[in-house]
């Protein structure tokens, strides 16, 4: 998520320069993401907005002692023993020049093909990257054009080769790891960056608050990447797309030229353009021992059709609400 959008807010020049061959290369690239999902498949792609491009983003929950996402990946992880801590749909209009993130929180209580109902994030752990897949097509309809993940270490190293990000707090709170963060601006490195996504205890709305940190970080990462003047140093620059680069796996059918094609029409983006939401819920509860979120299928089925049709921007307009906050929790 973090390359998609980076790319996007340092001008088509300096995209140019610094997403040549040798960054696309950089890029690790996952096999069988789409392995079973018959290109003819339901949802079929819209027709009517053909250039858009829809990304399913996961992070992972592994618990490693090196990355294992990436071309730094130093860990072979097993899909069997990771689960999915950040889930987000992103999908970009080049015809409107803009993107919208929509994140679907992980304990959202859904149907999971060939499975019966679940949380939503063990479908990766059950059938990895296709089941996922298959599991956000039939709770949106809409068509999953390519896959990234991202762990942990990778988090870490993006944020730190930003040199920290910059995020509001609405409260004093502590959160994993002993990492203590006071009311208002919090200047975050990459290990307190990881500690402030994750937190959910001592929150008011546990899980829902913590995807809209994972938001706000995400934020914060264009706010940075776009203070960044290309033309000024293209050196560092390249360095930070490099670093970003090798912690981000994707498709393999997300080639080299069409990363670098996606860059370009990504270069128009400004971060007013770049709209972050979550899928509305209805309320929490337990399925046996499980504390789980209950999605509101009704609202969400405008959320879906805005986010497929590209009318975003008309959704958002009629309930401004369900944008991310500036300060949230």
């Amino acid at each position: 998520m973090a390359i998609l959008l980076t790319v996007g807010t340092v001008g088509a020049a300096a995209t140019i320069y610094v997403l040549g061959s040798r960054l696309a290369d950089n890029v690790q690239r996952l096999e069988g993401a789409f392995d079973g999902l018959a290109p003819t498949r339901d949802p079929a792609p819209n027709p009517a907005t053909p250039r858009s491009r829809t990304i399913l983003a996961v992070g992972s929950d592994l618990r490693a002692d090196g990355q294992s996402t990436g071309r730094d990946a130093a860990v072979q992880a097993d899909e069997s023993d990771q689960r999915t801590d950040a889930i987000m749909l992103l999908r970009f209009d080049p015809a409107k020049d803009s993107a919208a993130v929509v994140s679907i929180p992980r304990d959202s209580w859904v149907s999971i093909p060939g499975h019966g109902r679940h949380k939503i994030n063990a479908a990766y752990s059950l059938g990895g990257p296709p089941l996922l897949i298959s599991t956000v097509e039939r709770l949106t309809g809409i068509r999953v054009d390519n896959f990234m993940i991202i762990d942990f270490a990778g988090f870490r190293s993006i944020v730190d080769a930003l040199g920290g990000v910059q995020v509001q707090v609405a409260q004093a709170v502590t959160g994993p790891g002993n990492v203590h963060f006071r009311q208002g601006t919090n200047d975050l490195d990459g290990t307190q960056a990881l500690a402030y996504v994750r937190q959910r205890q001592g929150l008011p709305r546990g899980d829902l608050d913590r995807v809209r940190r994972q938001q706000n970080v995400l934020r914060a990462i264009l706010v940075k990447v776009a203070a960044t003047k290309p033309s000024g140093d293209p050196r560092r620059t390249y360095r930070l797309l490099d670093a970003v680069t090798r912690s981000v796996t994707v498709d393999d059918g997300f080639t080299g030229g069409e990363l670098r094609g996606f860059a370009l029409d990504a270069a128009r983006l400004r971060n007013e353009r770049v709209w972050f939401l979550t899928a509305a819920v209805r309320g929490g509860g337990w399925e046996g021992d499980q504390s789980v979120i209950y999605l509101d299928d009704t609202r969400n089925t405008g959320l879906w059709a805005a986010l497929g049709a590209d009318t975003m921007a008309d959704y958002i307009e009629a309930d401004p609400s369900a944008l991310l906050s500036k300060v949230p929790r």
